[in-house]
C-alpha cells in the first residue's frame, strides 16, 4: 500500500499525505523529547502509565471519527505517536532492565520484533482486499 491508496479519498495531494506522514513521525520524535524532559518530575511506572492512557485516548479518537478527514486520522495517530513515543524508552529500560548478561542481544531482539510487526502490519493491509475502496471510506472518512 501507497500513499495513492489514501490521498484521493482525503482529498489531497500526494504532497499533502506527505506532511501528514511527517507529522506522524514528528509526533513520535516529540513524544521522545518528551520522555527525557518529563522523566526529571514523574516515575518511569507513572510515565508508562500516562502513555497508555495518551494512546488509549488516541485510539479512541480515530475509532470515533469524531474529527472529520484528513485530519479525522492524522490527528489521533498523532496523539498516538507522541504517547508511544512518551512510554517507549522507559519500557525499553524496563525490559533491559531485567537482563543480567547480553544487553545488546536483548536490545537487537526487541527492535527485531518492532520490525517483523511491521512486516507483519504491512502485509496484513497490503492483502487483496475484495473492495478497498469501502474499506478506506468507512474507516477514513
Amino acid at each position: 500500500m501507497n500513499a495513492s491508496g489514501f490521498w484521493p479519498i482525503w482529498g489531497s495531494s500526494a504532497q499533502g499525505f506527505g506532511y501528514f506522514f511527517a507529522f506522524n513521525a514528528l509526533s513520535l520524535m516529540a513524544g521522545s523529547f518528551a520522555c527525557s524532559q518529563i522523566q526529571k518530575r514523574m516515575t518511569s511506572e507513572a510515565l508508562m502509565c500516562t502513555s497508555f492512557l495518551g494512546m488509549f485516548i488516541g485510539g479512541v479518537l480515530l475509532y470515533s471519527q469524531v474529527i472529520t478527514a484528513p485530519w479525522g486520522s492524522a490527528a489521533p495517530m498523532g496523539i498516538l505517536a507522541l504517547f508511544f513515543g512518551l512510554g517507549r524508552p522507559p519500557s525499553n529500560h524496563l525490559v533491559l532492565q531485567q537482563v543480567d548478561e547480553a544487553a545488546g542481544t536483548a536490545s537487537s531482539l526487541m527492535f527485531f520484533f518492532y520490525f517483523i510487526m511491521g512486516a507483519a502490519a504491512t502485509w496484513f493491509i497490503a492483502l487483496d482486499w475484495s473492495d478497498t475502496a469501502l474499506v478506506k471510506k468507512n474507516h477514513f472518512g
